[in-house]
């Protein structure tokens, strides 16, 4: 960990190339951040295509996430910024939220944004069917996307930098393109003598900073290739695989799977049924064998499942626990080895957070995350990455067991049938429902009990006089015989 405070210490030395903005009008910061949403939104619309959920959906919570994200990130980034109590250049509270100024924290703005995700999707998914892990896969994970794409706007601002690693007569980062060391070169105005990173500074002299920007951006790609292209395929890598367990429907050939991969517009379903040879793809038959199968050949061994639970007469828990068990075997009868919905948004939390913490590490105090405060900084950073690992774990198994319904989208559409109780609140239900009763009736509630047991009474009278005729035409034909 370096300790430092980058201040009015450093200033440009004069030979930098490149511009926070060009002509007055074009600013690079912003077209970047623009830039990057665009990506992160249009590769979660594909997403949404692939799973076969209206795009209008994916509208509808870009258009109350986007705004939130900007408001978080002023916040957290202006909030501070320049010394305890001191806000960026002394805004007040309104100046906060001005996203269009410099001052913009990104953890800032994926809390709140996530935050507003969790709320518009969790109330669409009841209406839609869908799962709110299936919408937080499809969209969270391309978020990296948008940052690292948004660092490069940073590099134009002669942001981000981390400590410095040497003098540019030195030469320490020969191995980078020219542009990019330029950029990252400041000159020390500061006390001559001061110590960072092992170096001591001298006054009016030219120092190559560290380009954690750089840095920050090539990892945050390839984080997002592998959660995107990686995580949600190494089961169908190495698990089994249709073609081997199922030889006779389907027949695997590696050339069409390749083209389907180059031109997926060549492939869909008009296409499929003028070229049935085109059917042999690899993700044509995943989708055939597993994603796009509808089980409703195994409904009915689910619903004898779940009359065993029931019948059984456990608790809550263990009838939620073996009835989760049996939907998700119901609906992957063959066992394939699949990523559940919730392993890539998770994946998000920790592979961004853990390239964070190690960049924090070199980030001056007053660049921080919470500003001056390098501990509950890296504290957090490090929560928010067990939260991912966390998700990633829950949602392979516990999650699934416990909280899975029939007839919602998931890594695939389950069939619908009866389930057990959905409420998730379900022993607070219980809780108000035991206070109810033990509240006074009402004149009204009790004329409609006692109606009921008048009811009652009757229909078993009347089961009675059935018993008593069938009693006395059982004795008369006795006596017959």
């Amino acid at each position: 960990m370096i300790d430092w405070t980058q201040g009015d210490n450093w200033q440009d030395p004069g030979t930098w190339t490149i511009s926070s903005d060009y002509g007055g009008w074009f600013h690079v910061y912003a077209f970047t951040m623009t830039l990057g949403m665009i990506l992160a939104v249009g590769y979660s619309a594909f997403k949404f295509w692939k799973k076969g959920i209206p795009v209008t959906q994916l509208a509808w919570g870009v258009i109350a996430i986007i705004p939130m994200s900007l408001f978080g990130a002023s916040i957290f980034g202006k909030l501070n910024a320049d010394g305890p109590g001191v806000n960026a250049n002394g805004v007040g509270f309104w100046g906060l939220f001005a996203f269009w100024h410099a001052g913009m924290a990104i953890h800032g703005g994926v809390y709140v944004g996530t935050l507003t995700g969790l709320i518009v999707y969790g109330i669409m998914g009841r209406y839609t069917k869908v799962s709110l892990w299936t919408y937080m896969d499809c969209i969270i994970p391309n978020i990296l996307l948008g940052q690292g794409i948004g660092r490069w706007g940073n590099f134009f601002n002669h942001e981000v930098m981390g400590p410095p690693v040497g003098s540019v007569s030195s030469n320490p980062l020969s191995w980078l393109p020219h542009y990019i060391q330029v950029n990252t070169q400041w000159r020390y105005t500061g006390a001559t003598g001061q110590i960072i990173n092992g170096i001591s500074l001298q006054n009016g002299q030219v120092y190559q900073m560290a380009p954690i920007f750089f840095y920050e951006s090539i990892a945050l790609f390839i984080a997002w290739g592998l959660i995107t292209f990686v995580l949600p395929n190494i089961g169908k890598w190495i698990g089994p695989k249709p073609w081997k367990k199922l030889p006779k429907e389907y027949h695997f050939n590696a050339g069409q799977g390749w083209l389907n991969f180059i031109m997926p517009w060549k492939y869909s379903a008009k296409q499929l049924v003028k070229h049935p040879e085109r059917n042999q793809s690899y993700f044509v038959i995943w989708n055939q064998a597993f994603y796009k199968k509808l089980e409703t050949d195994q409904k009915p061994t689910y619903e004898k499942e779940i009359a065993k639970i029931n019948h059984k007469g456990a608790g809550l828990t263990s009838r939620r626990y073996h009835s989760g068990r049996a939907l998700i075997k119901a609906n992957n009868p063959q066992k394939y080895w699949i990523t559940k919905v919730g392993a890539e948004a998770g994946g998000y939390f920790l592979a961004w957070n853990i390239i964070r913490f190690a960049l924090e590490l070199q980030r001056p105090y007053d660049h921080l995350f919470i500003m001056y405060e390098k501990t509950l900084s890296l504290v957090i950073i490090m929560l928010t990455a067990g939260l991912g690992l966390l998700m990633m774990i829950l949602s392979q198994n516990v999650i699934a067991w416990f909280f899975r319904q029939p007839n919602k989208l998931y890594e695939k559409e389950y069939f619908e049938a009866p389930h057990l109780d959905k409420a998730y609140f379900y022993y607070l239900r219980k809780w108000l429902n035991l206070n109810k009763t033990s509240q006074p009736k009402s004149k009204k509630k009790q004329t409609n009990s006692s109606k009921q047991e008048q009811i009652k009474q009757r229909k078993k009278l009347s089961k009675e006089d059935k018993a008593a005729q069938k009693l006395a035409k059982m004795q008369k034909k006795k006596t017959n015989d």
